[in-house]
């Protein structure tokens, strides 16, 4: 019936899409403007369902085992409203890339016009598929992943083996560690106490430990994710499944097991999620030896000939190990419940012309917390938040546009730093 539902949902909304009529382009999209020549998009999955499954760890932090969402997907799957949420986000890319004058309405791309790549994960490549169907419902979208094999060029795998990597990768995560613990863990871990029931748990009752009564380790193998264990780590596996829970849930004193905890109240139990990523993933040294992968596949689609639109999809460490190695500066995500990379996050690098010259946009586009949890149909009178992009370093032009040349060199001057982070040296530009 779920499924009925959703594919209803789906039609409906894909027709409503394709009968909406607009007006002519404005004076931004004037021939004295830039002229949009090809987009890529680096997307996280939308709404799945937690990855620690139910009968584990995760019930034993809270005596309200019962209370937890029913989740329609297993464990790590994208959830049915997650399908939903991310077919609206390809609808509002369709529309503002038709309004654009970039594509034509029911387009059907080429492959060499338009890829789409994706891990091999179900909730990565479901994503992509969902996407594509609000974004193209008139093509035959082909999803490219590697059936049965996890993909380093979207996951966090290390590929360093010295101590000088290891030796500033502590010493970078040991900044971020104080500057967590002096503020906003100490101020999170009371909420996600209260909101579980800590103290009743079957886990306290075993472990006698509060959530900040316990040391971090770090574990960077080569071959493997950057990894940690710790009670910060069993925080995440909660917070996580909170946070997914709250996109989900109507209610979000039911999502909060019966506690009124506020909007104040989920950005703190957020922000544990935030802070676990920061620690693990924004590390420099770790983040530039991590994410040249997909530098180097960003690097080789931005101008490739003929190529229009590239959809990538990855992982909340995908994004933010990217950021971090290309030296973004800090920003601030407005509307957002995870402060870094929120569910269906979009890296979108826009490359334009303006006469002989090219140049480039970057900003991060997301559908808000209420979007997420309300779904209303996400258009251009309604769109998904946005926030552009500064680089360390970098110049932008008096419309904050950067040449295509610098952005280009900063690529790929990231996945030198990246194959060279075995001697725990930094580029210039992260030592701003």
């Amino acid at each position: 019936m779920q499924r009925t539902l959703l594919f209803l949902t789906i039609i409906l909304l894909l027709q409503a899409c394709n009968d909406r009529s607009f007006e002519e382009p404005s004076d931004a999209q004037s021939e004295n403007a830039y002229k949009l020549e090809q987009v890529i998009v680096l997307s996280r999955h939308n709404i799945r369902s937690p990855l620690t499954r139910f009968g584990s760890v995760l019930d034993s932090l809270t005596p309200h085992r019962d209370m937890w969402h029913e989740w329609s997907a297993d464990a790590g799957r994208l959830t049915l409203k997650g399908g939903v949420s991310e077919t609206l986000m390809g609808q509002y890319f369709k529309l503002w890339l038709e309004s654009e004058g970039f594509i034509p309405q029911d387009w059907q791309p080429t492959p060499r016009e338009a890829l789409f790549y994706a891990n091999s994960l179900q909730r990565t490549v479901a994503t992509a598929r969902y996407f594509s169907a609000g974004f193209a419902p008139a093509a035959d979208i082909r999803v490219k992943y590697l059936p049965g094999k996890l993909n380093k060029t979207f996951l966090p795998i290390i590929t360093a083996d010295s101590d000088a990597f290891r030796e500033e990768a502590a010493r970078e995560r040991d900044g971020f560690m104080q500057e967590a613990f002096s503020d906003s863990l100490s101020k999170a871990y009371p909420v996600l106490e209260e909101v579980l029931d800590y103290y009743e748990s079957e886990y306290y009752k075993v472990h006698g430990k509060p959530f900040d009564g316990d040391t971090i380790e770090f574990f960077d193998i080569k071959g493997d994710e950057a990894r940690m264990r710790g009670m910060l780590k069993t925080a995440l596996s909660a917070c996580d499944a909170l946070v997914l829970q709250s996109y989900e849930e109507e209610d979000l004193c039911k999502a909060a097991f019966g506690h009124d905890i506020g909007e104040e109240g989920w950005s703190r139990i957020a922000d544990i999620v935030t802070i676990y990523q920061n620690i693990l993933f924004s590390a420099p040294i770790v983040s530039l030896n991590v994410s040249k992968e997909m530098a180097g596949e960003i690097g080789r689609e931005l101008g490739r000939r003929g190529r229009k639109f590239t959809f990538l999809c990855g992982h909340d460490s995908t994004i933010l190990s990217l950021l971090s190695a290309i030296g973004t500066e800090p920003y601030v995500l407005a509307g957002a419940l995870e402060r870094n990379t929120p569910i269906s996050l979009k890296l979108v690098i826009e490359r334009r012309s303006k006469g002989d010259e090219q140049f480039v946009r970057l900003r991060l586009v997301y559908p808000s917390w209420q979007q997420l949890r309300e779904l209303p149909a996400l258009d251009l009178q309604n769109p998904p938040m946005s926030c552009d992009l500064r680089l360390k370093g970098l110049s932008v032009n008096e419309d904050g546009y950067y040449r295509l040349s610098d952005v280009r060199k900063r690529l790929s001057d990231a996945v030198a730093a990246g194959r060279a982070a075995a001697g725990g040296l930094l580029p210039d530009y992260l030592k701003q």
